[in-house]
């Protein structure tokens, strides 16, 4: 079989990050049509339905193997559908950001992917994952750009939650071959790299402060994307009347 090249490798990766941004504008509208049609819960259990139709595939594959470390596999899959169940169920007060698990759990198997064709090694793991928490950062700052949507870091540690999960399931039983190949210089330096940016984009966000673009705000209608701060520092402050607030 013809080997893929880099362009083949990275497309499914490419395009399921460009579904998850472009459906961010959206996000909203579809949240309230789907609450008014079925119940807010219809998130929860489309997550539920994800979880449970993988991990019949999974199982299925698994069954059919007769190699070493099939069982020990399948013992790693239930863990996986219980963690993903069970992170679902926390967040049933916000049953829509479950999707999350659904979104960047399938992004962080196909950059494994991509990172494995490339040459895999026990570097793959940790750049498919720095990789996944990097876009899953970027993805809130687009939220925190885009009208009627808000920055949380909240929603970035269920990215990066459900990211890690997806390596710690591969290095565990899933996929575990790539943890026997010493990571080559050019792994690493890609993982160095990785984790660097990741830093950077937390520590422009936890700096992004109203103290920080307050100066360079216009006279008159606020630009949208000035509408409110990444992040606040201070102390929280709660009043019926106007709402939480932190003191500056």
């Amino acid at each position: 079989m013809k080997e893929r090249g880099p362009m083949q490798r990275w497309l499914p990766v490419i395009a399921w990050t460009g579904v998850i941004y472009a459906t961010i504008p959206l996000a909203r509208m579809i949240q309230k049509w789907v609450s008014a049609q079925f119940g807010a819960d219809a998130f929860s259990w489309t997550v539920y339905g994800v979880v449970a139709i993988t991990f019949a595939i999974a199982w299925r594959f698994f069954s059919k193997q007769e190699i070493p470390g099939t069982a020990r596999a399948k013992v790693v899959l239930v863990l996986l559908a219980v963690s993903f169940a069970y992170g679902t169920w926390f967040l049933r007060a916000r049953p829509e950001e479950a999707l999350h698990f659904v979104q960047y759990g399938l992004l962080s198997a196909l950059a494994y992917r991509a990172f494995a064709e490339g040459g895999a090694s026990r570097a793959t793991y940790l750049n498919a994952f720095l990789l996944t928490a990097i876009l899953g950062s970027v993805d809130e700052v687009i939220q925190w750009l885009v009208p009627k949507r808000y920055f949380d870091f909240r929603d970035i540690g269920i990215n990066v939650i459900a990211g890690g999960l997806i390596q710690l399931g591969l290095v565990l039983g899933i996929a575990p071959q790539a943890t026997k190949v010493k990571a080559p210089l050019a792994s690493a330096r890609t993982a160095w790299k990785l984790g660097v940016i990741w830093i950077v984009v937390l520590g422009l966000c936890l700096n992004n402060t109203l103290s920080v673009w307050r100066p360079v705000l216009f006279p008159g209608p606020h630009l949208f994307l000035f509408d409110e701060a990444m992040t606040e520092y201070g102390h929280k402050i709660e009043d019926p009347e106007i709402g939480t607030f932190y003191s500056r």
